[in-house]
């Protein structure tokens, strides 16, 4: 469960500027604002993704509430964090 909360935060907070990075060395040696604007996008949002991720994780933490309380802290963590990043 932690793995599955850590992941999409590593993703965004230590790859993203990295590679935002790498597009602004190719961005020098553009010519034509239309290339500058496709190397420059971000990545498209998937909100399917998004939406899964966050219904799913909803899910199992209500499933699985009984059992262990502290799931409800965690869960809020990773929503904050989801917002947020």
């Amino acid at each position: 469960m932690l793995a599955y909360i850590a992941t999409p935060h590593f993703i965004s907070l230590v790859l993203y500027p990295v590679l935002r990075c790498v597009k602004w060395c190719q961005v020098r040696f553009q010519i034509f604002q239309i290339e500058m604007n496709q190397t420059l996008a971000g990545p498209e949002l998937d909100t399917t993704l998004i939406y899964s991720t966050t219904m799913n994780l909803i899910f199992i933490s209500c499933f699985f509430y009984s059992g262990m309380p502290i799931l409800v802290w965690i869960v809020f963590i990773s929503l904050f964090l989801n917002y947020f990043i």
